[in-house]
């Protein structure tokens, strides 16, 4: 029998498992050789260590000497071995080789990954391990800084939106344009676009821009860089938004432009606020110089800053050599401190003020102004005094003409007054005399109560004669003075009936003084003949009050014998109680009577002015 060939291949195979067995030995990954265990129907149970090296040995804490020929589970029971027993079963029933990354945890190292590549070998596995932990951290903080990297781009493009600026890069090899989701908004693209070319970009413009910003680009090219550059932009859906943009160039080491980079950001209500301020001081800068008003801004010493066209010409004072100069510069020694006056004023009280201004025209003549002046804050910078002034020269002039007629009338009135006076003083003086002649009692009497009813409006024209103004009274005084000639006309000693009066600070027209006098001068006779017979002592009461804001009330009250049993004033037959129900008729009021420990007559009257007053009594 000849071995020849047989002999060969044996020994080759053998320097082949020598050779495998020296590099495992001499590698650096762990390497064992598993022959199945199988029961008796032929299912693999377990695993023996055909072979180990030396490096997975370690792995195992343990020799390679000592692993060889024992079980796989001796050395790691089936709870310990994390799922390895199934992936070399599974390659040998399967025949195809698998791979799988185990996370080992012991006492004795530290978390260990560890990568396991299982092929079948006859009727086993051969097995090799490699420590992949640096490549799992590795990994691990790759990923850790890819989150904090995707965590800053989220939180940029969340900054970019709110500042509403995004940044763009644009290549020259390849013709295209790079730009962040917040240009893509502002453009009104879709959120995933890029790679637009130049004249794709050129097409969303504004026409009018377009050849500024080539001649702009052309410079950014030569080397002149602009701190910023404002175009506008057509939006697909309509309407024109305003953008500035920076940029900065990128060089090769030759020097030649390879991209350009920068930022673009919205500044469309930002443009729109400035043309708006814009117009609005072109607006209110046309209303102050064509206001009729004088309008002016001085600083706190009093130096002109600012006038209007109005101040020009009433002032008759060139901007061009008034402004920066103070009021002692511009106006009379006397003017001038009158308006450094009202300036310290407005700073010192940190409050407006007005004033009427009488100041010489440059034609000649002068002019009323009503001035007011005014703090003017400004936020981080002092104080200043502003100005308006409204020529009043027609309306004082109309003023004062008014003020002349009504001293005049006043006058006239005065006279009315007087001359009124004295005529009742004839009358009253004529029915004296007659009363003197008179030899009938009840004549006689008849006569005194006339000139007293003459008397009591005599006086009314007396006091309008000397007051300062002659259209009213005070009625406290005038009761006062009535009263007391009243008693002196009957002869009652103040001493047995006592006069009181308690007005308020009422003043009465003409007209209803006179009513009410004739009404108080009825009453008041009443008592003096009636109230107090034998010589019986007393007191007589006067009160004039408001009861509300429109209505008076007068009361006449005595603390003698009273009224009668059954007496009823609208049915009374006397001449002077019929004249105070005519009188309380012309006053618009109401009188009512009580009698309780004497007698009290109330008179309740509208406070206002008479619509209509009657002089003349209807009896």
């Amino acid at each position: 029998m000849t071995a020849g060939p047989v002999t060969d291949a044996e020994a080759s195979a053998g320097r082949t498992q020598r050779r495998l067995l020296a590099a495992s030995e001499s590698g650096s990954h762990s390497f064992c050789i598993l022959d199945a265990v199988r029961d008796s129907s032929g299912e693999v149970v377990d695993f023996r260590f055909a072979y180990i090296n030396a490096i997975g040995a370690q792995l195992m804490f343990d020799t390679a000497d000592n692993l060889v020929g024992k079980l796989y589970s001796q050395r790691l029971p089936l709870s310990e071995n994390r799922g390895t027993f199934a992936i070399y079963k599974q390659v040998v029933d399967t025949g195809q080789p698998l791979k799988a990354d185990l996370h080992i945890l012991t006492p004795d190292i530290d978390a260990t990954w560890l990568q396991i590549h299982a092929s079948k070998l006859e009727d086993g596995v051969a097995v090799t391990t490699t420590d992949v932990s640096e490549l799992k951290q590795t990994a691990a903080s790759l990923a850790a800084k890819n989150l904090v990297i995707e965590d800053n781009e989220r939180r940029l493009a969340e900054i970019q939106k709110l500042a509403r600026l995004g940044d763009w890069d644009y290549d020259f090899s390849a013709d295209t344009f790079r730009w962040s989701s917040e240009v893509c908004r502002i453009f009104e693209l879709p959120p995933d676009t890029q790679n637009l070319s130049v004249t794709e970009i050129a097409a969303r413009i504004h026409p009018e821009d377009r050849e500024r910003l080539l001649n702009v680009t052309l410079q950014i090219l030569a080397g002149d860089m602009p701190e910023s550059v404002y175009a506008r932009i057509l939006r697909p859906g309509g309407g024109v938004r305003y953008l500035q943009a920076r940029a900065q160039c990128h060089v090769d080491d030759a020097g030649k432009i390879q991209r350009i980079s920068g930022t673009v950001i919205d500044v469309t209500e930002k443009i729109e606020l400035h043309d708006a301020l814009r117009a609005s001081d072109a607006r209110f800068e046309n209303f102050m110089e064509n206001s009729p008003a004088l309008t002016f801004i001085k600083d706190r010493d009093g130096n002109m800053i600012y006038m209007n066209r109005s101040c020009m010409e009433v002032w008759g004072l060139d901007p061009e050599t008034s402004i920066g100069k103070n009021d002692a510069e511009l106006w009379s020694p006397e003017l001038a401190v009158q308006f450094r006056e009202l300036d310290r004023m407005v700073i010192d009280n940190d409050m407006p003020d007005s004033l009427v201004e009488i100041i010489p025209l440059p034609g000649g003549g002068t002019c009323a102004l009503l001035t007011s002046k005014f703090p003017l804050r400004i936020p981080g910078k002092e104080t200043l005094i502003g100005g308006v002034s409204i020529d009043i020269t027609v309306q004082k002039e109309a003023e004062n003409r008014a003020i002349q007629a009504l001293a005049e009338r006043d006058v006239l009135l005065k006279e009315v007054h007087h001359r009124v006076k004295n005529n009742l003083q004839v009358i009253c003086s004529l029915l004296g005399m007659q009363a003197a002649v008179t030899t009938d009692p009840r004549t006689v009497a008849a006569l005194r109560v006339s000139q007293d009813r003459v008397q009591s409006m005599a006086m009314i024209h007396e006091m309008l004669y000397g007051a300062k103004m002659a259209k009213d009274l005070d009625f406290s005084e005038y009761a006062g003075k009535l009263m007391a000639e009243l008693f002196s006309s009957y002869g009652i000693h103040p001493a047995r009936v006592q006069a009181k009066v308690n007005v308020a600070s009422i003043r009465l027209g003409a007209d209803r003084a006179i009513l009410c006098g004739l009404i108080l001068n009825e009453l008041i006779s009443n008592c003096l003949k009636y109230a107090f017979p034998l010589l019986q002592e007393g007191e007589i009461v006067v009160a004039l009050e408001h009861v509300d804001i429109d209505y008076l009330r007068m009361t006449i009250s005595d603390n003698g014998i009273g009224m009668p049993d059954g007496f009823v004033i609208d049915t009374a037959h006397s001449l002077g109680l019929r004249v105070v129900q005519i009188l309380v008729k012309q006053l618009d009021g109401t009188l009512s009577f009580s009698t309780n420990h004497g007698t009290t007559f109330e008179l309740t009257f509208p406070a206002g002015d008479l619509q209509h007053a009657d002089p003349q009594l209807h009896i």
